[in-house]
This record gives structure tokens, C-alpha cells and sequence, in this order.
């Protein structure tokens, strides 16, 4: 088997991670008002790897991985938890 780069494995393993969301409604009179947290539990995807890379891929990993700490391939977003309020009229 021939090898025609010197990169060894390095992959970023992305645990699985539960994400709750709420919301209350109440509707009065053609009014509705809602309330919602996205996130409840604030929780955070895993961070980047930085610093130096394991010995069989050798070098260092990007150092924008210390000011972006968390993969863009993350199913969900790294804000943390979110709260909203909504107000419908139906006419």
C-alpha cells in the first residue's frame, strides 16, 4: 500500500447531546401571547482540539480554533440558551 500524504488521523469526534426547547402559549380574545426558552439547559456543543496535534499527524492545530472554539459541524449552534416572547393578533 502506498501512502502519498504524510497526514496521519485526525479526527474531531462530536458527542451526541440532548437540546430542550419550551413554549407556553395563552390565547385570549384573539390575542396570543407566548413565551419560550430554546436550549433550557444551556447546553454546548464540544469544543475544538488546539494546541499541538497528536505525534502521527504532527504540527499544531489553526489557531483560529482559540477564538472559535466550537466545529461548524455541530447540528446545533454554540449561542446557548435563548429566551423569546411573541405577541399574535388574529383578526
Amino acid at each position: 500500500m502506498v501512502r502519498l500524504t504524510l497526514l496521519g488521523p485526525d479526527d474531531q469526534v462530536l458527542r451526541p447531546k440532548w437540546i430542550t426547547d419550551f413554549s407556553l402559549s395563552y390565547e385570549y380574545q384573539g390575542v396570543q401571547l407566548t413565551l419560550g426558552v430554546d436550549n433550557a439547559f444551556d447546553v454546548y456543543p464540544d469544543r475544538r482540539p488546539f494546541g499541538l496535534r497528536p505525534a502521527s499527524v504532527g504540527g499544531s492545530y489553526p489557531t483560529t480554533y482559540q477564538f472559535l472554539p466550537y466545529s461548524n459541524f455541530s447540528p446545533f449552534g454554540f449561542n446557548g440558551r435563548f429566551l423569546y416572547a411573541r405577541a399574535a393578533i388574529n383578526f
